[in-house]
């Protein structure tokens, strides 16, 4: 992650400010200035696109495509790569980079090496799922199993989770998979060495009308820090379908275990950093800054087929600053907005599994935690830690 650095002048006054939807964010932060683009319309376009073909299939349950973005032009290179992974326990695996055909040798994004924390070893792969291509639909399914379908409309790349026939998870229905490409030169504006004036395009987030300060280096105090890559940013929303309640996003100081949905306003927004913050707020409107610790899971409690809800859960893998947003709910589609700084897309969805099947699969996933010392058992408390 050394690599791909991002601001430590972080202070407590900055620590929930993070989210500029209209002067674009300043200072230490992840930077959502793709959202702002959505508001006004002008992020569609540019709009995502995978080649209107059969999947390539590198085993029995990965698939692998690429990814074109339109408003460089229909001649133009597939400037990303995507991978659909789904397991034997019907967790699916959706991940996405810089086509590093194109790229080259400026720069390889970080990512988490295997086995740190994704313990594949742990996870085999669906022998038995069928894959099917609509021409006419310009679409791919993907049976899991008797119970789980996977639908990605090619157009858009907007991917679809269905249990016994119920949509539970949509990946980029509101169009925020996003990653700011590799800039060549130092201050570049626009990625993959393309003129500033493509910032008309809305090619990404940095590269859009306007300045956007902290591209390429945050001051604090005096104190700069350089971003050796500039604008690095990756995004993702995941949509819950029928949702009631949201739990999950642990690592912060609250007494609540059920999350508050409160949109984009910057007290609102959950932030993964670990931090050694003294005195960190319990509850209030800034308890979903980051702590010591950080757990981007999510759970939704959905309605469900019949009179029994259902759940349906996700793991955001991605060590970078990191902001979330939440909105809709109680009953209605409940959608999680992703922000990471840096590094790539790698998103597990759990759909359909009840907490307990989450929870065995969640520790699958990233091994199973050791057991303390005995003499390390009891209550310890730091005063200091808490306001």
């Amino acid at each position: 992650y050394l690599d791909d650095t991002i601001s430590y002048n972080s202070t407590d006054e900055d620590k929930h400010n993070f989210w500029k939807l209209k002067d674009r964010l300043e200072g230490p932060a992840v930077r959502l200035a793709f959202v702002d683009a959505i508001e006004t319309g002008l992020a569609y376009q540019r709009r995502l696109e995978v080649p209107a073909s059969l999947l390539g299939r590198s085993s029995s349950g990965t698939f692998n495509a690429t990814v074109k973005l339109s408003a460089l032009g229909e001649e133009e290179p597939d400037v990303f790569l995507l991978q659909l992974r789904f397991h034997e326990d019907g967790t699916v695996r959706f991940t996405r980079d810089e086509n590093h055909a194109i790229v080259g040798d400026i720069r390889t994004r970080y990512v988490i090496p295997s086995g740190d924390i994704i313990q594949d070893e742990n996870m085999p792969l669906a022998k038995d799922l069928e894959y099917t291509y609509s021409q006419e639909e310009k679409s791919s399914t993907f049976r899991v199993d008797n119970s789980t379908v996977v639908k990605l409309m090619h157009a858009g790349v907007i991917l679809t989770v269905a249990v016994d026939g119920q949509v539970v998870q949509t990946i980029n229905s509101k169009k925020h998979l996003v990653i700011e490409g590799t800039r060549y030169e130092y201050n570049d504006k626009c990625p993959l060495n393309l003129p500033a004036s493509y910032d008309a395009k809305y090619i990404d987030p940095a590269c859009s009308p306007g300045t956007h300060e902290g591209s390429w280096a945050e001051t604090y105090e005096g104190k700069t820090d350089f971003k050796a890559h500039g604008p690095s940013l990756v995004g993702i929303d995941v949509t819950f379908s029928e949702a009631e309640a949201a739990y999950g996003l642990q690592g912060r100081g609250t007494t609540s275990s059920e999350l508050k949905i409160g949109g984009t306003s910057d007290l609102s927004l959950y932030r993964f950093f670990n931090l050694d913050y003294a005195g960190y707020p319990v509850d209030g409107d800034r308890a979903q800054g980051a702590i010591y610790g950080a757990i981007p899971t999510l759970t939704a409690v959905q309605k469900g087929t019949g009179p029994t809800p259902t759940t349906s859960s996700l793991l955001w893998v991605n060590p970078s600053d990191t902001l979330v947003a939440l909105t809709g709910g109680r009953g209605g589609d409940l959608t999680s907005t992703f922000v990471s700084e840096s590094g790539v897309i790698d998103l597990l969805l759990y759909p359909g599994m009840k907490p307990q099947e989450f929870s065995t699969a969640y520790h699958r996933t990233t091994g199973l935690p050791a057991l303390p010392p005995l003499f390390g058992l009891g209550f310890h408390r730091s005063r200091y830690a808490v306001e």
